[in-house]
């Protein structure tokens, strides 16, 4: 009852009812594409490792295509925290015997200067994914499933491949062998992935629509002239976000 404002990533309809809400998606930077292909078929995870992240089902997945494509490779970035202590042993095992490479947390993205052919990205509840837009930032086709704003920024078949949101291991391992099949096609999905995220997500059109909001809060919760001691904090940061 409190709030003036909610500020969602993705157009959510299950938003409280009765509030006034704004959709501020992230932004990222952009990245130089890799022109080159991958001389073998491989994918890419990263982000958090947790149970929220479906890496079983993705190894699941992968697992199948293997059977098929020996050759396919998946690279897997980041890290647990420690209370997925057990779930990340669980992942480890039963990578054991897969073309799988654990490389730990990589918070400089230097990863995604490497050939992929393309990052897959599953999970539940998801806002608007960083990992899903870093990846298109930089070129790379995305195999998402359609959770949350997912579905607003990965566009089957034109920026990769959006599955259902509970999405079997078996229909994970069909986009997989897909991509793999025509690592052109996936790379010009990326290339659009790329465009897109120019065009609708950088980092300073986050920032003008999240400096609009905090102006605009400020204005309404006091005329100029009568400041109190909450809005100016908020006026400050306002300013130091024109600064930057």
């Amino acid at each position: 009852r409190r709030l003036d404002l909610l500020v969602t990533k993705f157009a959510d309809p299950e938003r409280p009812a009765g509030v006034r809400a704004e959709v501020i998606a992230n932004g990222v930077a952009l990245r130089n594409p890799v022109c080159a292909l991958p001389p073998l078929p491989r994918f890419l995870v990263s982000g958090r490792i947790a149970p929220s992240k479906r890496l079983e089902t993705i190894l699941g997945a992968f697992a199948m295509a293997a059977a098929r494509m020996p050759a396919i490779q998946l690279d897997i970035v980041g890290q647990a925290e420690p209370r997925h202590r057990d779930y990340l042993a669980g992942i480890i095992a039963a990578a054991s015997g897969l073309a799988v490479n654990f490389h730990g947390a990589r918070p400089g993205l230097e990863y995604l200067d490497q050939p992929y052919t393309a990052a897959v990205v599953l999970g539940t509840h998801q806002g608007c994914p960083n990992v899903v837009l870093e990846a298109m930032a930089a070129g790379l086709a995305v195999i998402a499933n359609d959770s949350g704003g997912t579905r607003e920024l990965v566009c089957h078949g034109e920026t990769g491949w959006l599955l259902p949101e509970a999405c079997s291991a078996a229909q994970l391992a069909h986009a997989l062998a897909e991509a793999a099949g025509n690592a052109v096609g996936a790379q010009q999905r990326g290339r659009a992935g790329r465009i897109q995220v120019a065009a609708n997500h950088s980092l300073q059109d986050m920032a003008t629509r999240y400096l609009a909001v905090l102006e605009q809060a400020a204005a309404v919760r006091q005329p100029p002239d009568a400041i109190d001691a909450e809005t100016l904090p908020v006026l400050q940061f306002a300013h130091r976000l024109r600064q930057v």
